[in-house]
């Protein structure tokens, strides 16, 4: 779906939804395109914008983003190259295993929380 929305609708309007909504990811999780930064060569963006290879949002921070993403001087090196499909699977990889852990010792504490309440109901019958 990424992959379909930069070939198809990324750079068709200069203000769409597509185009924010990919900036931000490409920014955020430091990647570009959704497989790798090739993608962006099949993609209408690439028809409009012939002099760069990838939008501004694949570059590097501490690169110069007025230019590193031209063809003229195009360096792999100043651009993010790793796809965002796996940069975002990382990053649920990441948090997923701290989520599952909250989620077992929550589960831990409701159980102990019955275990006593239990305990106390059958104190009080007595």
């Amino acid at each position: 779906m990424l992959k379909e929305e930069i070939k198809t609708n990324y750079g068709v309007t200069s203000d769409s939804p597509t185009n924010q909504n990919v900036d931000s990811l490409q920014i955020r999780l430091e990647c570009c395109g959704a497989s790798n930064y090739m993608d962006w060569d099949q993609s209408k963006w690439k028809e409009v914008n012939k002099d760069n290879k990838v939008p501004l949002s694949c570059c590097k921070k501490d690169e110069n983003t007025r230019t590193c993403n031209k063809v003229s001087n195009f360096d792999k090196n100043k651009i993010h190259t790793k796809g965002c499909l796996q940069s975002l699977t990382d990053f649920v990889d990441k948090y997923l295993f701290a989520l599952g852990i909250e989620a077992v010792s929550m589960a831990g504490v409701q159980l102990l929380g019955m275990f006593f309440t239990r305990r106390l109901f059958r104190s009080i019958d007595v």
